[in-house]
C-alpha cells in the first residue's frame, strides 16, 4: 500500500512525504508495570500482550495473551486468553547485531529459566528510571519544561538525520489538551497551564528548526463536546468564546479574527517563512515579544555545514543557490499593533521593512560572502505584558533556601557563642 501511494502521489509538488505510522506509541518509557498497560491511555482491543509477554513472544516462546473485545459501559473488556506464536518463531536474527537474542534480555531486563521453562523478570524498574543511574530526570518550572521538550525533540531530529540523511523533518499532530487539570480552565477561563505547556513545546520545536503541524483548529469546538472526536479537546479555538460571523471583520489584520481563540499568546508566534540562506538558530520569548534569528550564506565549495537548532549538530545542507537576498519573517499583528518594531544586528548596508498589513518583516542582508553568518534581534516597544514568569528551581525556591541557610548559620553561631563565648 505504501509503495503504491508513493508511486502514485510522490511526484506531486504539494506532497512532502508520507507518515508511515500515525501516533506511534511512546513505548516503554516510564513503564510502571511489565504485567499491564494503563487502561485509560492505551487502547485494549483484540490481542493485547503486556511488555513482559511481548518479550517472550519476540524471543520465540509460545505465550498466553489476553484477548479484549468491545463492551459497554467500558469500551473493552478481557474475555479470554489465547496462546500466540505456537510454533516458537523468533523475531531476532541469528546473524543480527543481537546474535538472535532479545535486546532486553541482553540488557538483563529479563531472562529465560530453562529449569522452569518460563520467563523471569530481573529488573522491574528498568524503564521507570534511568537504567544507568537509577534516577529519574529532574526538570523544574517553565525553564525545565522547555529544556525537557527541547532535549527530546533535538534527539529525535538528530537521530532522524543520522539514519536518513539530509531530509526535511516535520513533526505531525503536536498540541496541548485544553481539558487538562480536570477541565478547570472551562470554569475559570484561565488557561495559564495550557499556555505554559504550549509555549514549552513550541519553544522546543523552534530551537530544533523543524516544521510541525499544530493540533488543532476546530471551528466546531465546545467545552462540552470538545473536538467531537475520540473525547479529545485540543482546539485553541472555542465556539463559546467566539463572536457570531455577522460581527466579524475579515481583513487579515483585524483583531476580531482572534475572537474565540484561547492561549493565542503562545500559539501565535513569529517564524522565518523564507530565508535567504541556511537557518541556523531561532529563539522566541513570548513574555517579551523578542526573538533572535541567525542564518548563514552557503559555503563556496563544500556545500553547507550549518548548525542545526540551538547551535547543535553540524550537518550538510547541500548546494543551495540563493534566488533572493530578502528574508521574510512572519511577525504577527498580535505583537506589533500599537508598538514599534526594533531590529538590531544588521550591517550598515542592510535594510529591513515591516509591513504590518501583511504581518511580515522583510530583511535584506547584502553581504554574500560564503559562510557569512547573519544575526538579528527583533523586539517591540512598548514590550508585551508578561504572561508568566519563566521559572526554574532556583527562581522558585532560591530565596527560601538562602533564608533557611542564613537562619541555620545564625542559630549555629549563636549556639557556639553561648557555649564558648560566655566561658571566655
Amino acid at each position: 500500500m505504501s509503495e503504491l501511494l508513493a508511486k502514485t502521489l510522490g511526484d506531486l509538488d504539494g506532497v512532502l512525504g508520507f507518515e508511515m505510522f500515525n501516533e506511534p506509541h511512546r513505548g516503554y518509557v516510564e513503564l510502571q508495570s511489565f504485567h499491564s498497560w494503563d487502561y485509560n491511555t492505551d487502547l485494549h482491543l483484540s490481542y493485547c500482550p503486556t511488555a513482559f509477554e511481548s518479550f517472550q513472544l519476540g524471543a520465540g516462546h509460545p505465550t498466553a495473551v489476553g484477548t479484549w473485545t468491545r463492551s459497554f459501559p467500558m469500551p473493552t473488556r478481557r474475555t479470554s486468553f489465547v496462546v500466540l506464536n505456537p510454533h516458537g518463531r523468533s523475531v531476532w536474527r541469528l546473524d543480527g547485531p543481537s546474535g538472535g537474542k532479545c535486546i532486553w534480555e541482553l540488557h538483563n531486563v529479563w531472562g529465560w529459566d530453562k529449569n522452569r521453562d518460563e520467563g523471569v523478570l530481573l529488573r522491574e524498574n528498568y524503564f521507570k528510571f534511568n537504567p544507568a543511574t537509577g534516577k529519574k530526570a529532574f526538570y523544574w518550572g517553565q525553564s525545565g519544561a522547555r529544556e525537557n521538550f527541547s532535549l527530546q525533540i533535538h534527539n529525535i531530529v538528530k537521530h532522524a538525520h543520522e539514519a536518513l540523511g539530509e531530509h526535511p523533518v516535520i513533526i505531525g499532530e503536536c498540541g496541548i489538551p485544553m481539558d487538562m487539570n480536570k477541565k478547570e480552565a472551562f470554569l475559570t477561563d484561565n488557561f495559564i497551564w495550557q499556555t505554559r505547556m504550549m509555549d514549552a513545546m513550541l519553544t522546543a520545536l523552534e530551537k530544533s528548526l523543524v516544521g510541525f503541524t499544530l493540533w488543532n483548529y476546530n471551528p466546531s469546538n465546545t467545552d462540552l463536546a470538545g473536538d467531537d472526536w475520540n473525547g479529545e479537546n485540543f482546539s485553541w479555538f472555542s465556539c463559546k468564546r467566539a463572536l457570531p460571523p455577522s460581527l466579524l471583520y475579515y481583513e487579515q489584520d483585524m483583531p476580531s479574527l482572534d475572537n474565540g481563540g484561547r492561549i493565542l499568546s503562545s500559539v501565535v508566534r513569529p517564524y522565518p517563512a523564507k530565508t535567504a540562506g541556511i537557518p541556523h538558530k531561532f529563539e522566541y520569548e513570548m513574555n517579551t515579544g523578542c526573538f533572535v534569528f541567525e542564518w548563514r550564506n552557503r559555503d563556496a565549495e563544500n556545500g553547507d555545514e550549518c548548525g542545526h537548532g540551538d547551535g547543535g549538530d553540524e550537518r550538510s545542507s547541500g548546494n543551495i543557490d540563493l534566488r533572493s537576498l530578502e528574508t521574510e519573517i512572519f511577525l504577527p499583528a498580535l505583537l506589533t499593533v500599537g508598538r514599534k518594531v526594533i531590529v538590531e544586528g544588521l550591517d550598515a548596508e542592510d535594510t529591513y521593512e515591516h509591513d504590518e498589513s501583511r504581518q511580515t518583516l522583510f530583511v535584506v542582508a547584502r553581504d554574500t560572502r560564503p559562510g557569512r553568518v547573519h544575526r538579528i534581534s527583533v523586539s517591540v516597544y512598548p514590550p508585551v505584558v508578561s504572561v508568566f514568569p519563566v521559572s526554574d528551581f532556583w527562581l522558585d525556591f532560591g530565596p527560601r533556601i538562602v533564608a533557611a541557610g542564613g537562619l541555620f548559620v545564625g542559630i549555629l553561631v549563636f549556639a557556639l557563642y553561648v557555649r564558648y563565648g560566655l566561658e571566655v
